[in-house]
C-alpha cells in the first residue's frame, strides 16, 4: 500500500491535490485495519452440546448439537493448482451447511477435534473434489457466492463501481471545497 501512496503524493503535491490522497489513504488504512481485526477475531468453540462460530464480521452463530445431522470431510482442490486442502462441513438433516472450516484457515487437527467432540456421522470424500463437483453434487455445502459465481461477480463489480464513485465524489467535494 505504501508505494502506491508515495507515488500518489509525489504526483498530487505539486498539483495541490494532496488532500484527496490523504483522504484515500485514511479510508484504505481504516479498511485494512478492520480486515486485520476481523481476521484475527475469527474463532470456533465446540462442545458436545453445541458449536459456536465468530465469523469475520464478528457475528456469533451458535448451532445446537441436536440440529447437526452429519459432517462432510473433503479434500478440495485449490482453484489455481492441483493441490488439495481439507474442508469440513457441519450439516443439518437437509444437507445444508451450518458451519464450514476451510483448510486455508483451520488445520486438519482442528477439524479432527470438531469431529471427535460432536460425535456425529462423518461422510469422508477421500478423492480430491473441485468446487464445481461440490456445486453439482452437494450445492447446500457451499456459500451462496460459490453456488452462483457469475451472479457474485456481477454484484461485486457493481458494488465496487458504486463505492468508487462515492469515494471520488467525497474526495472531489473536499478538495474543491464544494
Amino acid at each position: 500500500m505504501t508505494p502506491v501512496f508515495v507515488v500518489s503524493y509525489f504526483l498530487a503535491i505539486p498539483a495541490g491535490d494532496w488532500l484527496a490522497v490523504v483522504i484515500a489513504q485514511a479510508i484504505m488504512t481504516l479498511a485494512i485495519s478492520l480486515a486485520v481485526v476481523g481476521y484475527f477475531r475469527v474463532a470456533i468453540w465446540v462442545s458436545p452440546s453445541s458449536i459456536t462460530e465468530r465469523g469475520f464480521f464478528g457475528k456469533l452463530i451458535v448451532v445446537n448439537r441436536d440440529v447437526i445431522s452429519f459432517i462432510v470431510l473433503a479434500d478440495a482442490f485449490e482453484r489455481s493448482s492441483g493441490e488439495t486442502r481439507p474442508q469440513l462441513f457441519v450439516c443439518d438433516s437437509n444437507e445444508k451447511q451450518l458451519l464450514r472450516m476451510r483448510g486455508q484457515f483451520w488445520s486438519r487437527k482442528n477439524m479432527d477435534y470438531v469431529i471427535a467432540t460432536l460425535d456425529v456421522p462423518v461422510h469422508r470424500l477421500d478423492d480430491g473434489i473441485s468446487t464445481s463437483d461440490i456445486r453439482a453434487e452437494n450445492p447446500g455445502l457451499l456459500y451462496w457466492f460459490e453456488q452462483h459465481p457469475v451472479r457474485f461477480i456481477g454484484i461485486f463489480t457493481l458494488a465496487t463501481a458504486i463505492v468508487s464513485m462515492v469515494i471520488f465524489a467525497i474526495t472531489e467535494t473536499v478538495v474543491l471545497g464544494l
